[in-house]
Parts: C-alpha cells; structure tokens; sequence
C-alpha cells in the first residue's frame, strides 16, 4: 500500500505530534516512530512546524511527557528533524 503525502497528510501528521506530545502513554512513541521513515518525504514547512511545537512545549510549558522516558524519545525526533532540514539545504 502506497500513501500519498499531501498537505492534508501532512496536516494529520502534524495533529498527531500535537496530541502526543506531553502524553504518558504509548502514543508518543507510536506516533514518532510512524512519522520518522517519513522525514525525508516531508515538506521543509511541516518539518520546521513539528520542530517548533516541540521545541514549543518544552521551552514554555516543560511538558514533553515522563522525563525518563519521553522526553529524550522527543528530543531524538527533532534532533532527526533538524538533520533531515540540514541536510536539505546542503544540496
């Protein structure tokens, strides 16, 4: 099955990081372990959008889920979000 990533996948995709982030339940992981295959096929918007709400949530609310366990599952994600934009404007 093929999925074609449009603006309005890339809408739910972007819903999704918006309801996992603070949670304490298998979502988080879940819903970054679905997107992160995706980074590449991403549009720069999306990415720099997931990337400020989570950098966001934990810059202003310190909420990015159980410190142990989530947080360092969503810093890992933006530290690959970041990569995936950087690696962008090198080509």
């Amino acid at each position: 099955m093929t999925i074609e990533i449009d603006k309005n996948f890339e809408t739910i995709l972007l819903c999704a990081v918006r309801y996992a982030i603070g949670r304490r339940t298998y979502i988080p992981s879940r819903v970054i372990d679905y997107i992160t295959p995706l980074l590449p096929y991403l549009s720069e918007d999306v990415l720099k959008l997931i990337a400020d709400e989570i950098i966001g949530r934990y810059t202003y609310e310190g909420a990015l889920g159980d410190e142990m366990i989530d947080k360092p599952y969503w810093l890992d994600f933006l530290r690959k979000i970041r990569f995936e934009i950087g690696g962008r404007k090198e080509k």
